[in-house]
């Protein structure tokens, strides 16, 4: 299948937003949910193993991004970053998927991110398909998770003081403590308010969680990163808060793309 032009699936996965996926000798292996696609690049063709129609919802195939590129052309201040980040997307993953990755993810960096959600999965999921010697896992559901002992997931995983973020999040979810399967459906503000319910979700995780999982593009996460990079840009704020105020109102719906687009600048062109 011919992929649709501005999408780099080496700079997408790597551009700290989507953690379950490997690179194997001939291409790349993904799990969102319960899909996995195996993936081989020849020029501007893809050959896909999988699902077809999940795999387009998950890079948002129809979503003119060339369009949006030039659009943001007329921001001054990114012109000169947008280069660097032709072929950038926000990905469409799983909710829950999403929130486990950013549970982990305070005070961490993204190969450890990445090395847990691996071993989360092979110790809880279900086994998906086996590639070139790699075996991929879906990841647990909440109803699973939240049986699993902090102690257990400290070891299992090397998921750190974060343990009992997942277990207790888990929890809530399964015993529906937290509105989770319809924040699809709230706008950004309720939103907010109800992701961050999850034990162990402020602010920055929870923008994070809500534009990655659940397509809410008008997120702004902030983190240490970010600050940097908007101060550059824009001079300084009072606070993250005001910084992603700002972001989101700037940029709209284009703000979580925006924001990738910064941090992918700042932490991996150094």
């Amino acid at each position: 299948m011919k992929k649709p032009p501005f999408l780099d699936l080496e700079l997408c996965l790597r551009s700290g937003q989507y953690f379950h996926w490997k690179s194997l000798d001939t291409g790349w292996g993904l799990v969102n949910g319960e899909d996995f696609w195996f993936i081989e690049e020849r020029g501007n063709q893809w050959k896909i193993h999988g699902e077809e129609k999940t795999l387009k919802e998950f890079f948002q195939w129809n979503r003119d991004y060339q369009q949006i590129f030039s659009k943001l052309e007329e921001e001054e201040e990114l012109r000169p970053l947008l280069k660097n980040s032709e072929g950038l997307r926000i990905l469409r993953q799983n909710p829950w998927d999403a929130t486990l990755a950013f549970l982990l993810s305070t005070n961490n960096n993204m190969k450890r991110i990445q090395n847990s959600i691996y071993r989360l999965g092979e110790q809880y999921g279900e086994k998906l398909e086996t590639v070139q010697g790699e075996t991929f896992y879906s990841l647990p559901k909440p109803e699973r998770v939240k049986e699993i002992s902090p102690e257990e997931l400290r070891k299992t995983i090397g998921a750190g003081y974060r343990d009992k973020y997942l277990v207790r999040s888990a929890e809530q979810i399964a015993k529906g403590e937290v509105d989770f399967y319809r924040i699809h459906s709230m706008e950004y503000p309720r939103a907010l308010e109800e992701i961050q319910k999850l034990f162990g979700v402020g602010k920055k995780a929870a923008d994070c969680i809500l534009l990655f999982g659940f397509g809410k593009e008008d997120s702004f996460p902030v983190d240490v990163w970010m600050e940097r990079a908007v101060e550059e840009l824009y001079g300084s704020f009072p606070n993250r808060e005001s910084m992603a105020q700002f972001g989101q109102n700037k940029f709209q719906e284009n703000a979580g793309l925006v924001q990738q687009i910064l941090f992918q600048n700042k932490t991996f062109l150094r």
